[in-house]
């Protein structure tokens, strides 16, 4: 069980910053439409994680990281490496 947290951080990071944010930004060639579509979409991700089926949990859980999500993907713009963040 103490392997879960390393996995999933690697795999979100591979994932989000890795993978779906340079092709957005390809796609869309507007930097801050692929960012704030990652932040989105992971936030979704987080919103649902722990289902409770509790509005007020459900939306604290998809705006609390919006803010960092939002941040990693502008620093990994910058760095433009995985193995930091993850």
């Amino acid at each position: 069980m103490l392997v879960f947290p390393l996995v999933w951080g690697i795999t979100e990071q591979a994932t989000y910053n890795g993978y779906v944010l340079p092709r957005f930004q390809a796609l869309s060639r507007n930097t801050s439409f692929a960012v704030a579509a990652v932040a989105f979409f992971w936030s979704f991700q987080h919103a649902l994680m722990p289902l409770t089926l509790d509005p007020d949990f459900m939306l604290y859980r998809a705006l609390a990281p919006i803010p960092f999500s939002t941040f990693q993907a502008l620093l990994y713009l910058r760095i433009r490496r995985i193995v930091p963040f993850a």
